[in-house]
């Protein structure tokens, strides 16, 4: 009887363990990206977190509100120190993909003005877990990187603006 009794909860527990979804996209380069602290000066840092520890939600509007509830656990769950890309999905949608610097490394190779001049854009994959939203954009996690595969077809943007320039992962 323990047995069936112990062989259920283990069921039952593995049927409700969150699966990670399969995340496809297109390299995406924007001139501004905004979404963590990767990288950034250590003063730089320390006032984020000051702002963070020191924001009042009951005075904020909902927006702003929201976004500090989900910066905060961004950075208590370790999130707002990894590094992220944007990607574009096939339905022109864009999320953010936050990864492991060692996945990190493995996209950030792929540089925006050789990806123009040889017409060619770079496919990721990976098994992902949902964060949230940000001002529209869909945020998850990279749980499982899969590959980044550099294809024929064209980078977005597809041209340099006149007034922001493009930046490269780095």
């Amino acid at each position: 009887m323990r047995i069936t009794i112990l062989l259920l909860i283990l069921f039952f527990a593995s049927c409700s363990k969150e699966s990670d979804d399969l995340t496809i996209g297109e390299l995406y380069f924007s001139s501004l990206r905004i979404g963590n602290l990767y990288g950034a000066a250590d003063s730089t840092i320390r006032n984020a977190e000051l702002y963070l520890d020191t924001a009042r939600l009951e005075t904020a509007d909902s927006s702003d509100s929201e976004a500090i509830r989900l910066f905060r656990r961004f950075r208590d769950e370790g999130f707002m120190y990894k590094p992220f890309v944007d990607l574009r999905r096939s339905d022109s949608t864009y999320v953010k993909l936050y990864l492991d610097s060692a996945d990190y490394d493995k996209i950030k190779v792929y540089k925006w003005k050789y990806l123009l001049d040889n017409k060619k854009k770079v496919i990721i994959r990976g098994r992902t877990k949902s964060l949230g939203k940000l001002a529209g954009d869909e945020l998850y996690y990279c749980t499982e990187f899969i590959e980044a595969k550099l294809v024929d077809g064209a980078t977005f943007p597809k041209s340099e603006g006149k007034i922001w320039q493009v930046e490269d992962y780095n």
